[in-house]
């Protein structure tokens, strides 16, 4: 059910119209949120992510190069034409010097005409390739930059849920850049040379069959009378490997977790023996892609073969009726070279488009694979007991808004707005949690009703049991997850409506977990990479930040001191180009670089604890 409250205030002035303010609610149990829309592959699709400059640039001139570097080979047929007309009437008993002369300077010129269409051949294919691969590699770019900015600009319960899984099964870190590095090669290929070649191909072919039905319409249509079962023959293959194409992916993504797994947790794989758990666990996912990989196989190769086939024997029909027309005398020999050569140009150049629509099908899914990953949101389910207000708005912010406001004003509680984020001139430091309920995903609510006032400028503890919510009041500081109910002020304004960057500057979190160390770096570009940069970070600041964390004297008594190259990541963690072999720290050395890190951030608000 939904329920509309409306409420009226009159203003001062009685020339100033009524204003009315409209508020929307929608029941939970009756009203569905409105389907997520489908995102479908297509070529718009597959550039879409291109800017108008990249279009003006790159896009637009691989077109035009393309077509241009299509017309010419039709041009060829043409001229094979000519040539054979000039051996057809050239005689073959008691040829004059005339004859000899006619045969040479057409047999010649046709030559040089097939010289100058192979020389701009040459040129236009390389041009038209280099403007394509520019165009692929500048639209793959594009797709890395928005898949990365949007992965990490998600809430922290898209990665405790789902974290791009899908019916397959959950899929991890491992999983998902497996899925990232695959998928976004698959649209680089496709928007790349693939969709030039298309392009290509399919302007040759038309130009082509045009060409073929000025000379000869007749001979023409007798020759392509199997097109439509190519067509039917491409769109049945199509439509069969799409759901397979999908299928691989979500299996190589859930492959690509299982290994990250096992290679991240090595030691408790060995610790409980469980090698041939995870060898069959793998096992299986590898025999599911081999499955799919064979179909998809079996599709292609049968696709490729009908229309090899279809396409050889149009020809046989061709030539049979090609010779009753010329001893009719409706067209020359010249004629049915020219009209056999032009439908021979054009399903050679549609049997070449075969491999590059599977690219391009690829890529159109594989966009779509990315796209759908970073528009989903997570399904969190509330616990029965956690509460959920019918509206975003209070009462009190109601009257507020209408005693300000002349105009209609209508509020909707299904879809909010997304606002640029608030931007203080100063960071006091000062949190408060206001009648704070939090629940993770499909659990009992965590906190509930919790109010907290933390002081600014001074050292407080929360201590509490084991699951009492510590952790989560943390990460609610940081601003990681967002309250059920309440809020979580910083200064006296609302953590969620916070600018991100401007919190993360003042609010820092050290964990109690194990920290990062960047292998092949040295102890000092591991303690200013918290600066974003170690060029503006003295070495009497890291120092000092090392004394404070009292890790100053062991950096002193490692060979290099502050030079010395640190290790200890697994080659699976460790960086591309990275030195391995450096020194390995302990677990108490590298929660006390942690902290020489944040002593050199020096943030106005500190955060020591785990983090969930």
């Amino acid at each position: 059910m939904r329920r509309t409250t409306t409420l009226e205030v009159d203003t001062a002035s009685t020339t100033q119209p009524t204003t009315t303010v409209t508020i929307e609610h929608e029941d939970e149990q009756t009203a569905a949120l409105p389907p997520t829309p489908t995102i479908q592959p297509s070529l718009k699709l597959l550039f879409s992510l291109l800017t108008r400059r990249q279009l003006l640039l790159f896009l637009l001139p691989a077109i035009i190069f393309a077509i241009i570097s299509g017309g010419i080979a039709p041009f060829m047929t043409y001229v094979v034409g000519q040539a054979f007309d000039a051996f057809a009437k050239f005689p073959i008993s008691l040829p004059t010097q005339q004859d000899k002369d006619n045969l040479l300077n057409g047999v010649g010129l046709a030559a040089l005409q097939l010289l100058g269409l192979a020389l701009a051949s040459v040129a236009l294919s390389s041009i038209t390739s280099s403007f394509w691969i520019w165009t692929g590699e500048q639209n793959a770019m594009a797709l890395r930059k928005k898949v990365y900015d949007e992965v990490v600009a998600k809430d922290m319960d898209w990665f405790d849920t789902k974290m791009g899984g899908d019916e397959q099964g959950p899929v991890g870190a491992g999983g998902l850049m497996a899925k990232f590095t695959r998928e976004t090669d698959e649209v680089r290929m496709a928007s790349s040379l693939a969709s030039g070649m298309v392009l290509q191909y399919l302007t040759t072919t038309i130009t082509c069959l045009v060409l073929a039905f000025i000379r000869s319409y007749q001979l023409t249509f007798v020759i392509l009378s199997a097109v439509p079962l190519l067509t039917f023959i491409q769109g049945v293959s199509q439509a069969t490997a799409g759901p397979l194409l999908s299928a691989e992916h979500g299996s190589i993504g859930v492959a690509g977790t299982l290994i990250d797994r096992a290679v991240s947790a090595i030691a408790t794989v060995k610790a409980f023996n469980a090698q041939d758990f995870e060898r069959l666990s793998l096992s299986k996912i590898f025999g599911n892609i081999h499955t799919i990989a064979k179909k998809l196989s079996t599709v292609w190769g049968i696709t490729s073969g009908l229309s090899q086939f279809v396409m050889m024997s149009m020809f046989v029909q061709g030539f049979w009726f090609g010779s009753k027309l010329v001893r009719e005398g409706k067209i020359s020999p010249g004629d049915v070279m020219a009209v056999f050569w032009a439908c021979l140009i054009a399903t050679s150049n549609l049997q070449m488009c075969i491999p590059q629509f599977i690219t391009l099908a690829k890529g159109k899914f594989a966009m779509v694979s990315l796209l759908t990953l970073i528009d989903e949101t997570p399904s969190t389910p509330s616990s029965p007991s956690s509460p959920n207000p019918p509206s975003p708005l209070s009462p009190a912010s109601v009257q507020t808004s209408a005693s300000r406001s002349t105009h209609t004003l209508s509020l909707s509680a299904s879809k909010p707005r997304v606002l640029r984020g608030i931007v203080p001139r100063r960071c006091i430091g000062e949190f408060q949690l206001a009648d704070v309920t939090f629940s993770y995903p499909a659990r009992a609510p965590v906190l509930k009703n919790v109010s907290l006032f933390l002081p600014a400028g001074e050292t407080t503890f929360v201590v509490g049991g084991s699951g009492s919510g510590k952790s989560t009041v943390a990460a609610l500081l940081l601003g990681l997850y967002k309250t059920s109910q309440g809020q979580v002020l910083m200064d006296e304004q609302e953590v969620a409506f916070l600018d991100n960057k401007w919190m993360r500057s003042h609010v820092m979190g050290v964990s109690q977990g194990d920290c990062v160390i960047f292998d092949g770096k040295t102890v000092h570009e591991n303690i200013a990479a918290i600066m974003g940069t170690d060029a503006s970070v003295s070495r009497e600041q890291v120092i000092d930040a090392c004394t404070k964390a009292l890790l100053h004297e062991f950096i002193n008594g490692l060979p290099d001191g502050y030079d010395t190259i640190l290790g200890g990541a697994s080659d699976s963690e460790a960086v591309e180009g990275a030195k391995v072999g450096g020194v390995n720290l302990s677990g108490g050395q590298r929660q006390r670089l942690a902290i020489a890190r944040a002593c050199l951030r020096n943030p106005t608000v500190l955060i020591l604890g785990t983090f969930p």
